[in-house]
C-alpha cells in the first residue's frame, strides 16, 4: 500500500462496546487484528451487499474476499470464513482521487 492511501478497519458497534474493555490491542508489523470484533457476533457477508450500489463489484485475488471497487484505488474489502461469516471488513481511500 502507498503513502497516498490509507485503510480504515471497519467494527461492529456493539462488538467495540463489548469487546474494548477486555482486549489489549497490539501493534505490530502486520497492522491491527479486528478478527475477535468479529467473532463477537457473527455476520454474513451478505451484511455489506448494498455497498454494491457505491462500489462496483470486482474480482479479488482470493476466493474469500468481496471486493468492491478497484484493487488499486478505493474499495471495500470484507473477507469471510467457509461459513460464509465476516471475518474482516475494510475501506481504503486513494487520496490521489479527484473528489
Amino acid at each position: 500500500m502507498a503513502i497516498w492511501q490509507y485503510t480504515f478497519q471497519i467494527l461492529l458497534k456493539e462488538s467495540v462496546e463489548a469487546l474494548s474493555s477486555n482486549l489489549t490491542f497490539k501493534r505490530t508489523n502486520e497492522g491491527f487484528d479486528d478478527e475477535p470484533f468479529w467473532n463477537f457476533k457473527p455476520i454474513n457477508r451478505s451484511y455489506f451487499i448494498e455497498v454494491s450500489n457505491i462500489f462496483q463489484k470486482a474480482k479479488s485475488w482470493c476466493d474469500k474476499i468481496d471486493l468492491y471497487g478497484n484493487q488499486e484505488s478505493n474499495c471495500f474489502e470484507v473477507l469471510y470464513d467457509n461459513r460464509n461469516n465476516v471475518t474482516s471488513a475494510s475501506f481504503r481511500i486513494d487520496f490521489r482521487s479527484d473528489y
